[in-house]
């Protein structure tokens, strides 16, 4: 069993629950529709559970896709307001970053807000 889930796995898995339907939600997250199902069903494989019930062209969560659905839906907000605040802090000090990355401390404004 892989140990980590990555939010794109997660994102397509959302996308297939919302959509229950493979090739509407390959649309949306602009990929064929064969590489979207061979990533839930290694996502099903990893887990160790099965997230769908097949049949035919229809599709339903499982009690175990139910559950992961509104937990990967959390991550995945969760993963956006991260991105949000990144980019805010970014635009707030534009140098602090620069300066974390050559290994320097925060810069003078930040330092002097901190105080």
């Amino acid at each position: 069993m892989s140990s980590l889930l990555s939010l794109r796995q997660m994102q397509c898995f959302v996308t297939v629950a919302e959509e229950l339907h493979f090739r509407r939600a390959a649309e949306r997250l602009h990929m064929t529709q064969p590489p979207l199902s061979q990533r839930i069903q290694a996502m099903e494989r990893d887990l160790g559970v099965e997230l769908f019930k097949r049949r035919g062209h229809q599709v339903e969560l499982t009690e175990a896709g139910r559950l992961l659905f509104k937990e990967a839906r959390a991550t995945l907000t969760q993963a956006e307001r991260v991105r949000q605040v990144a980019h805010r802090a970014e635009r707030f000090c534009g140098r602090h970053s620069r300066q974390l990355r050559s290994g320097t401390d925060r810069c003078a404004r930040c330092r002097k807000q901190s105080r």
